[in-house]
């Protein structure tokens, strides 16, 4: 026989009924803290100052600003433009570590695209004969933008360079070079014209001798004294 507390089902129907909204009202309650916790941070973080450069009659100054955009910050620091121009422009949001550049009387801005030269890469080819190099992969220029300040004043100009971005990025030149016939000291490749076999004595280390031949090259196998009045 089995007997059945009626109590003990009444409450285990309570807590499945309750069970659903109890989770739901911690959902609400904690989900709405977190995102009032993430919102103070980035209002916290919004609202630290920012650490700005100045640049102006050759002097650079370093100011702490809450400001939002270059000419508030300019305007709070109580830096009078008079008619400069400024870069970046005035109405260009502040960055921490932004430099803010006030021109002179006699300058203006003005910007460029100028090319960027590419580099060389060699591979040493012993296909290739004396003198010969191949372009395996042509190079590219790259380009950027230079923004400069001009100052002018009589009998005087000058550029000077005020931020570079990079608009194209070069691409190297791969270029095969000859090895054959040629064999590597200190100094790079030396060409030969022409190998011999012969019958050759070892380096020995006697008085006078020195660690390395003429050439600069360390005795090895392969590598024999000569005669230059008979093999030049």
């Amino acid at each position: 026989m089995i007997l059945h507390d009626g109590r003990h089902g009444e409450g285990l129907f309570l807590l499945q009924h309750w069970l659903p909204l109890l989770a739901l009202f911690l959902c609400t309650v904690y989900g709405s803290a977190a995102e009032a916790v993430a919102d103070a941070s980035a209002q916290a973080a919004a609202a630290q100052p920012s650490n700005i450069r100045v640049v102006r009659m050759g002097m650079e100054r370093v100011y702490s600003t809450s400001e939002k955009t270059v000419d508030k910050a300019l305007a709070r620091l109580n830096i009078n433009l008079a008619g400069r121009q400024v870069y970046p422009q005035l109405g260009t949001k502040v960055e921490n570590g932004m430099i803010i550049h006030v021109l002179g009387r006699h300058s203006h801005l003005s910007t460029e695209q100028v090319e960027v030269p590419y580099k060389q890469k060699f591979i040493d080819d012993p296909k290739l004969k004396y003198g010969e190099t191949k372009v395996e992969t042509p190079g590219v220029a790259g380009k950027d933008e230079v923004t400069y300040e001009n100052v002018t004043r009589t009998g005087f100009e000058q550029k000077i360079e005020l931020e570079r971005k990079h608009l194209k990025e070069p691409v190297d030149e791969v270029v095969r070079r000859w090895i054959a016939q040629a064999v590597w000291t200190p100094q790079g490749y030396v060409h030969y014209r022409y190998k011999r076999i012969v019958m050759a004595s070892a380096y020995t280390w006697g008085a006078g001798a020195s660690g390395n031949t003429s050439l600069g090259l360390t005795p090895r196998v392969g590598i024999v004294a000569v005669d230059p009045r008979y093999i030049p």
